[in-house]
């Protein structure tokens, strides 16, 4: 095994030899590779997430704040609030957050549970088959609501169109939303 780590060369472990004397320099010789392995090759630098699209070019993100209106399969359409906290006049679509979209996971198996989905808020979960298929419903908690806060990032792609084929461009951040089963009283 051969190459670098920092400016020191990779060494190779020999095997050792029968009457070879154990020395503390020989013993220590594979932790010392080790040690140099864990280190890495450089030292650690934040990059900007130009690739994901939410990044401009000066390197600044954009990020926005909205309030939600409406409720869609995979997205909700917003307002827009500038720096005082006033809603724009125009709506803005904003998409769900992967998991919780219904376009990537409607009538799907994800690991062994199959997904219907009933709205875009409430969904069946099911496992096993026959006698032993249990089934759930599902809902996002906390729940939308009209006027929540939702923060959102400019993305080249994020997999997501309108009925009319209009591509949504804004990601909403999850901001500590999932999927959670229903409590029925």
């Amino acid at each position: 095994m051969s190459g670098t780590i920092h400016t020191k060369p990779l060494k190779t472990i020999r095997d050792w030899r029968k009457g070879e004397p154990l020395l503390a320099r020989r013993l220590n010789q594979p932790l010392a590779i080790l040690r140099g392995l864990r280190g890495g090759v450089n030292q650690p630098t934040q990059v900007p997430s130009v690739a994901r699209g939410g990044v401009t070019a000066a390197g600044i993100s954009v990020r926005r704040a909205f309030h939600s209106k409406v409720v869609r399969d995979d997205y909700l359409v917003c307002r827009e609030l500038d720096a005082d906290g006033n809603e724009a006049a125009t709506d803005t679509n904003v998409a769900l957050p992967w998991l919780l979209q219904r376009i990537a996971y409607d009538n799907t198996i994800r690991g062994f549970i199959r997904l219907s989905y009933l709205s875009p808020t409430r969904r069946l979960a099911s496992i096993g088959q026959g006698a032993s298929l249990r089934t759930e419903t599902q809902i996002i908690i906390p729940r939308f609501i009209l006027d929540d806060m939702v923060y959102a990032t400019l993305e080249s792609y994020t997999g997501v169109a309108t009925a009319d084929g209009e591509k949504v461009q804004w990601q909403a951040e999850y901001a500590g939303r999932a999927w959670a089963r229903e409590h029925i009283q």
